[in-house]
């Protein structure tokens, strides 16, 4: 009776012992290359970014563009927001403004993540609506965006 306790304490600091090891792996080496690309990421926030495509064609530089971008989400209320907005004022008539979907189109999610880092934003707590400006600022939220907007189509 004493062997078979004994064999069983060995089976379970045996099996301890690999789970143990398992998640040291896990959480230091195959997420460290993560870990250093985040780290990485955020040495280089004012660098220039670019953004690219499941092809290996690059999109456009984000810090270098014309018009304000509007990033919305189909069935996003607050984008809805923003868009009656636009479309009650003819904002489009007297800015330019890009307007992109990020729900549906991978790249364009890509690239606003792209462009939040760039405003060093943490990418895991942005959202739609966003809208990156020509002078190369981050605005979320339909108050925010409506807001500059307005004021823009003032000057």
């Amino acid at each position: 009776m004493n062997k078979i306790l004994n064999n069983l304490n060995k089976i379970i600091i045996a099996i301890s012992i690999l789970i143990f090891v398992w998640l040291l792996l896990d959480l230091f080496v195959l997420d460290g290359q993560q870990f250093l690309k985040r780290k990485a990421d955020k040495t280089n926030q004012k660098s220039s970014q670019t953004v690219v495509e499941d092809n290996g064609a690059a999109l456009e530089d984000v810090e270098t563009i014309s018009a304000d971008i509007f990033y919305w989400g189909d069935g996003c209320p607050h984008c809805r927001t923003v868009r009656e907005w636009i479309d009650e004022n003819n904002a489009e008539e007297k800015i330019e403004i890009i307007s992109k979907e990020v729900y549906n189109n991978k790249n364009n999610s890509l690239e606003l993540t792209a462009r939040a880092k760039s405003c060093g934003m943490d990418t895991q707590r942005i959202g739609v609506p966003f809208l990156y400006t020509v002078d190369g600022d981050c605005l979320i939220g339909s108050p925010n965006i409506i807001e500059y907007l307005a004021k823009k189509i003032a000057e």
